[in-house]
């Protein structure tokens, strides 16, 4: 009954994308993943702070290809479409068969 209890209440406090990504970030704020996660949130907002969170993903592990992609496709709609060809071009040299990325290369 204890476990259930502390399930229900962790449940309740992670109610969406944003706070779950959140609290990760706090209990361990070196995994990429989550980073990555919280930078996707954010660009579903409009939220262009999502860059950093896709750069800091990129710090801690820069072989992150959907990183760098997603990284790409915020410098294309900020008006960098030079950078933002970069990144695509960085994730394919990591994962040729990347979709996303392939794609967005066109």
């Amino acid at each position: 009954l204890s476990f259930s209890a502390k399930v229900l209440v962790r449940n309740s406090e992670w109610r969406g994308t944003a706070e779950l990504a959140a609290a990760g970030l706090r209990v361990n704020p070196g995994n990429p993943k989550i980073h990555l996660t919280m930078g996707n949130y954010l660009a579903q907002q409009g939220n262009r702070s999502c860059e950093l969170y896709y750069r800091e993903a990129l710090r801690l592990r820069p072989g992150y290809p959907t990183a760098w992609t997603n990284l790409g496709l915020v410098l294309l709609n900020t008006d960098r479409p030079r950078e933002a060809e970069e990144s695509y071009l960085r994730a394919l040299s990591i994962k040729p068969d990347h979709i996303s990325a392939n794609t967005n290369m066109g």
